[in-house]
């Protein structure tokens, strides 16, 4: 598959999790992020990560606020992080 640039180089954790993600695992990503920040607990980009499965997950389950909540987590703890400025950009596109 082409690389489509959300996947972090470097860091085979993450990108288990992405395809964990990508696939709507969100239990085993979930423990899989947990497990990383257990190992490593200053690590930002894991918490941000895990705030963006949350999220994730509560947008796709239709809690808007819930979903809002944690991916401004996620973005506050790492601002960089295109999968969950994608993720909120659309949360707000398809408010009705």
């Amino acid at each position: 598959a082409p690389a489509t640039g959300t996947r972090p180089a470097g860091e085979p954790e993450l990108v288990a999790i992405h395809e964990l993600l990508q696939k709507g695992l969100w239990e085993q990503a979930r423990a899989a992020l947990n497990a990383l920040i257990k190992r490593a607990p200053t690590a930002t980009r894991y918490q941000a990560m895990l705030a963006y499965a949350k999220g994730r997950e509560a947008q796709l389950s239709n809690r808007r606020d819930e979903a809002r909540v944690e991916l401004d987590t996620a973005l506050q703890l790492d601002p960089d992080l295109q999968v969950a400025k994608t993720a909120l950009a659309e949360l707000f596109t398809r408010r009705k």
